[in-house]
């Protein structure tokens, strides 16, 4: 692994993350796992990848629920 690659990823899909944009979010995680050499690493990209991709497709069926403050 070079790790700086794996850190440099890791650090840009948290950033995007914390920012709500979770389309680039799930791609970077998923980028990040394939550097990753510790199971544990792999396994936590992996599972943040998952979590983006629930916050994305959620976003994405409930558009108005988002705009309005959560009030549908």
């Amino acid at each position: 692994m070079n790790r700086s690659l794996y850190a440099h990823i890791a650090d840009s899909a948290a950033r995007c993350e914390r920012h709500g944009h979770f389309d680039e979010a799930e791609s970077l995680w998923r980028q990040a796992s394939e550097q990753a050499v510790q199971q544990e690493n792999r396994d936590w990209t992996a599972l943040r990848a998952r979590v983006c991709e629930s916050r994305r497709r959620f976003l994405a069926a409930c558009p108005a629920r988002v705009k309005n403050g959560g009030v549908a």
